[in-house]
């Protein structure tokens, strides 16, 4: 098994149930929806395909929507694409109009008024650099640094230039409320600059009471690298975005702040995810680059709890075999590594009995550790860890089963059959057996989170299988 989870996005190459079917069985755990792609109705097709699919394999697969945040894009051009050469003008427009080689229209209106002569504006991820030569009150007259082709809807970032736009924007609410309908697992949520940010989701989730739903923070701009610590003590987990973050900062410093940040968020018991470009030569060829194993095997070695698929299973050539290739990589990389991450602080009973599991386990030398927990809280305190081994954790509640799907180690099941604690202790023990991950007369940590129908962990103790 792999304890890296592997975090999927969803689009066009995996858009049926069949393709999501194999996926799963390939190692995905968490479908992604990127909103600045796509309609809530193509989206709601994609999710139903997926829930369907976890349904059919009847594995815990979380579902995790990713917010547009206040981004800026251009919009449409009458062919979909055009060709920018070295030294070409090239107008940025507020005005909505179809693109054309000369022009094209942009999403936010107050770009002109932010933009001085001299400024640098990036396109395509970083892709295309232009210089701005003047400004008018609708436009932005430029000349063509760094060329390329550019297509659709590609993003604009606009490196140590602020901007005015809200955190929280309108479409930003409406996919909120769109993730509310779909039960969604995770909010990841985009270009967070400071805790401030966090604070302003957390409120309008609070506002149309959308509570059990995990917040990942993307870290995506030079501010939201300087107000890292705040953010992460405010958010459920990380997301290490590199795309635009590499785009934002010096590229050279993202394999610092990848350490660094992954780093932060195992000290604190935090989820943090590595995304992009992960095994991208994979959109188009069956295999992975050697340098591209090797950063997904580092990502795994700094501690990461998940590892993120973009374009590679959206819209790339090869989305089941790309999976297959990640899980083989995590897999190799986890069986060659011992990671320890008991510096976590234990400050409240459930932790200190994650930490206890996690302790008792390394000493008694047992095989696994069972956790019996409601709302997946325990099974989350003993991942912090690391632990060197699986973590089977039962439950009688879906929604924790899929919210599971994320924490590094730990394999869910669903156990419905709970009446009592002995009656579920016992039937997690044998759900146990029923993976093939132990063995009878195999030794256990059995952790229970379940105390009189209430979450708070009540038990630890070794059982023999």
């Amino acid at each position: 098994m792999n304890k890296t989870k592997i975090v999927c996005s969803i689009g066009p190459a995996s858009n049926d149930v069949e393709t999501i079917e194999k996926m799963i069985d390939a190692g995905m755990n968490v479908a992604r929806f990127n909103m600045s792609h796509g309609t809530h109705e193509s989206h709601k097709q994609l999710i139903d395909a997926v829930k369907q699919a976890r349904i059919n394999r009847n594995a815990p697969i979380g579902i995790m929507i990713d917010t547009k945040g206040p981004e800026i894009r251009i919009r449409q051009f009458e062919n979909g694409k055009i060709f920018l050469d070295n030294g070409d003008k090239f107008v940025l427009t507020t005005n909505d109009v179809l693109g054309t080689q000369e022009k094209v229209s942009v999403t936010y209106k107050n770009l002109p008024k932010i933009l001085k002569k001299g400024a640098k504006i990036l396109l395509n991820d970083g892709n295309i650099e232009l210089k701005v030569e003047k400004t008018s009150k609708t436009e932005v007259f430029c000349v063509v640094v760094d060329g390329g082709e550019l297509s659709n809807n590609k993003s604009i970032n606009l490196p140590g230039i602020n901007t005015d736009m809200p955190y929280l924007s309108e479409q930003d609410k409406a996919d909120m409320l769109f993730a509310k309908e779909m039960n969604a697992d995770f909010l990841s949520i985009s270009f967070v600059n400071c805790a401030e940010d966090v604070l302003a989701v957390k409120q309008y989730l609070k506002q149309i009471n959308f509570k059990d739903v995990k917040i990942i923070s993307k870290i995506e701009s030079e501010e939201g690298v300087a107000n890292f610590d705040k953010i992460l003590k405010v958010s459920d987990g990380i997301m290490v975005a590199r795309g635009d973050l590499g785009v934002e900062v010096d590229f050279v410093k993202i394999p610092i702040f990848q350490k660094e940040f992954i780093k932060k968020c195992n000290k604190n018991g935090k989820i943090v995810i590595t995304a992009t470009q992960m095994l991208e030569s994979m959109i188009s060829n069956p295999r992975p680059t050697r340098a591209e194993i090797s950063d997904v095997a580092n990502a795994i070695f700094d501690g990461s709890s998940a590892i993120m698929l973009s374009g590679e299973t959206a819209s790339g050539e090869h989305p089941i075999k790309t999976v297959e290739t990640m899980k083989r990589i995590a897999v190799e990389t986890e069986n060659n590594t011992f990671f320890s991450n008991s510096a976590i602080e234990t400050h409240n009973t459930s932790k200190s009995l994650g930490y206890g599991a996690y302790a008792l386990s390394k000493t008694k030398n047992v095989e696994a550790i069972v956790v019996v927990t409601k709302t997946g809280a325990t099974a989350e305190n003993i991942s912090r860890f690391k632990p060197n081994m699986p973590i089977i954790a039962c439950t009688p509640d879906e929604k924790a089963f899929n919210k599971m799907s994320i924490l590094y180690g730990v394999v869910p099941i669903l156990d419905k059959t709970y009446k009592n604690m002995d009656t579920i202790n016992q039937s997690s023990l044998e759900k146990a057996l029923s993976t093939g991950l132990v063995k009878k007369n195999d030794k256990v940590v059995l952790v229970s989170g379940l105390k009189a129908g209430r979450s708070g962990s009540s038990l630890l103790v070794i059982k023999k299988l």
